[in-house]
């Protein structure tokens, strides 16, 4: 039972502590955020081309039927 009672408090200490990161895992974290968000600027970046060159399409045979 005492062994349980240490275990609990050593468990609470360590969450009242909160986590701790050493600088490279912190780099690493850092850099996938990083990763994640110009990847999906980058694909944002592509469709905004896309359907730009769509409607340009699009324009073109409308003003040829015109």
């Amino acid at each position: 039972m005492k062994n349980l009672h240490l275990f609990i408090c050593i468990k609470y200490i360590i969450l009242k502590r909160g986590v701790k990161m050493s600088i490279s895992e912190s780099i690493l974290v850092a850099l996938f955020c990083m990763l994640v968000v110009f990847s999906v600027l980058v694909i944002l970046w592509a469709l905004i081309r896309l359907f730009s060159s769509v409607i340009q399409l699009i324009e073109k045979n409308n003003e040829k039927s015109l």
